[in-house]
C-alpha cells in the first residue's frame, strides 16, 4: 500500500483525515476501519491503518481510501459534473487494467473523451514499473463456430455466410473465413467470450433483434408435472397421513455427515441400493460442507433430528427428494434417483415400530407384506448405521420382477453419538422412482 501523505498522523491511526460523507470533521483512515459500515468491511484486509492506501491530488488533497471510501469533496460525484477521475482497485493486475479498459471502452461509446493515467509502482510488476491506463492488453479471445449455427439458434437458415462476416465485422470483431467456419476474435477489452454462441450473440446485437422477423407458435403445449413428480406427491400425502412431517434437505453436503458420522467407509464399501462404494464429488470446491452430492437421504434426517431435542417425542420425520449416485456406466459417472427417507424417534423405538409405518405406506399404494402377485417382503441386512440384526432389506415384488428398494431398521447407537441424539431411532429409506417403475409395469 502507498504511505499516507500530507498531514501528521492522527493520535488514533496514521494517515490523512478523510472527509466522510456522514459527518462534518474529517476522519483518519484508523477511524474509518473501526467506525464506519463499510471500514468494518474490509477491517480484515487492512489490519495496520498506519499503512492506508490514499489517493491525493497535486495539492495534497484527498481523493479517496480505496476500495474502502471516496473523499467527500474531490471523491464525491454529482449530476452535472462534465469530468471523471476513474479508478480500478484489485489484486490482480491485469484484471484491473481489464476492468479500466472495458470502462473507458463503455464511457468512449457514449462521447466521453478517455484521457490516459500513468501510474508509477514503487516496484516492479508484471506490466513494468509505469504502466499507462487504458493499456494495450493483447489478450484477444478467439472461438470457432459454423457459419450454419448462426442461422439453425436464430431461426433464418437462409442467412449467408458473407451477410454474417459482414455483420460481425461492422459490429468490431475480427473474423477469419476457414472454409464454412469462422474464427471470430474479440477487441482486448472484450472479456465474455467464452462459447460460440457469444460469436451468435453478437451478430443478433448488431444486426438489431427487432429485424428478426416473430413467429406465432404453431402448437399448443400445457404443462404438467412429471409422472415421477405426481408419485412424489402421492407418497408425501400418504406419509402426512401417518403422522409424519416432511423436511427438505440440501442435495449439496459433506463427506463427514454422508459417511464419518454414519459409520459408513468413505470410499469402498458397496451397500447399494442405498451407499455406494463411492461419491459424486464436486470440482473447484469452495466449502467442504458441499464438496459432495449426497448418495442417501438418512444423513439429512438424522440431522434434523440432531436439532430437534428440545421438541416434544414422538418425532416422525421424512423426506422425498432427490439423490445422486455413483454409477460408472453413467454420463459423468453418476445417475439421479428419487428417494424417500422417513425416520421415528421417541423413549421407545424398535424394528416392528418403524416397519408398521412402512407397512401403512406400502398398504396405500396396494403393495402387501408377503404377497406373490404385488407385495413386498423383509430380507437380513448388514449395514454400518444400523444396529446388527436389527436391520432389512425391503424387497418389493411387481408385475413378474423382485427388487431390492430400500433398507429397514434400527439406527446404530455409535451412530446416534456421533450426531448428538439421546432417543432411540428407527429408520426406513426407499428408491420411489424403481417403485414407480415396477407398480407400473
Amino acid at each position: 500500500p502507498l504511505p499516507p501523505a500530507g498531514e501528521e498522523p492522527a493520535k488514533d491511526g496514521a494517515g490523512n483525515p478523510i472527509p466522510a460523507s456522514a459527518w462534518e470533521e474529517p476522519w483518519t483512515p484508523a477511524r474509518i476501519l473501526a467506525d464506519h459500515p463499510t471500514g468494518r468491511t474490509y477491517q480484515a484486509a487492512l489490519p495496520d491503518p498506519s499503512k492506508a492506501p490514499i489517493l491525493v491530488d497535486a495539492q495534497g488533497e484527498v481523493l479517496s481510501f480505496p476500495p474502502v471510501i471516496n473523499s467527500a469533496t474531490l471523491g464525491r460525484v454529482q449530476p452535472g459534473m462534465d469530468e471523471l477521475f476513474v479508478e480500478v482497485t484489485g489484486t490482480v493486475q491485469d484484471q484491473v487494467l481489464l476492468a479500466a479498459n472495458i470502462l473507458a471502452a463503455n464511457l468512449a461509446d457514449r462521447g466521453a473523451t478517455i484521457l490516459p493515467c500513468l501510474t508509477r509502482y514503487p516496484r516492479e510488476t508484471a506490466r513494468g514499473r509505469e504502466v499507462i491506463t487504458p493499456h494495450p492488453l493483447q489478450d484477444k479471445r478467439t472461438v470457432e463456430v459454423a457459419a450454419r449455427r448462426f442461422g439453425e439458434l436464430l431461426g433464418e437458415p437462409e442467412l449467408t455466410q458473407g451477410e454474417i462476416v459482414a455483420e460481425l465485422r461492422r459490429f468490431g470483431v475480427s473474423v477469419e473465413e476457414q472454409g464454412e467456419t469462422l474464427q471470430v476474435t474479440t477487441l482486448p477489452y472484450r472479456a465474455d467470450y467464452l462459447h460460440a454462441v457469444d460469436a451468435i450473440e453478437d451478430f443478433a446485437i448488431s444486426r438489431g433483434f427487432d429485424a428478426f422477423e416473430p413467429l406465432l407458435p404453431e402448437e399448443f403445449t400445457v404443462g404438467s408435472l412429471s409422472p415421477t413428480t405426481a408419485f412424489g406427491d402421492v407418497v408425501r400425502d400418504r406419509m402426512i397421513g401417518v403422522g409424519f412431517e416432511e423436511a427438505i434437505g440440501n442435495i449439496l453436503t459433506s463427506v463427514e455427515l454422508l459417511r464419518e458420522r454414519c459409520l459408513v467407509p468413505e470410499e469402498g464399501a458397496d451397500l447399494r441400493p442405498l451407499t455406494g462404494p463411492h461419491l459424486v464429488r464436486i470440482k473447484n470446491v469452495m466449502n467442504r460442507n458441499y464438496s459432495v452430492l449426497r448418495d442417501w437421504l438418512l444423513p439429512t434426517l438424522l440431522e434434523v433430528e440432531a436439532h430437534s431435542s428440545s421438541a416434544t417425542y414422538p418425532h416422525r420425520v421424512f423426506e422425498v427428494g432427490e439423490v445422486c449416485c455413483w454409477d460408472a456406466s453413467q454420463n459423468l459417472s453418476s445417475r439421479t434417483e428419487f428417494h424417500l427417507g422417513a425416520l421415528v424417534a421417541d423413549h421407545q423405538v424398535g424394528f416392528s415400530e418403524t416397519q408398521k409405518y412402512l407397512h401403512a405406506l406400502l398398504h396405500t399404494l396396494g403393495i402387501a407384506y408377503g404377497a406373490e402377485d404385488q407385495g413386498y417382503g423383509l430380507a437380513p441386512a448388514e449395514h454400518p448405521s444400523f444396529i446388527p440384526g436389527r436391520a432389512a432389506w425391503i424387497e418389493v415384488q411387481a408385475k413378474g420382477r423382485r427388487e431390492r428398494l430400500g433398507l429397514l431398521g434400527e439406527v446404530h447407537p455409535g451412530v446416534l453419538a456421533e450426531w448428538g441424539i439421546f432417543f432411540p431411532v428407527g429408520a426406513f429409506e426407499l428408491n420411489l422412482a424403481l417403485l414407480q417403475e415396477l407398480l407400473e409395469g
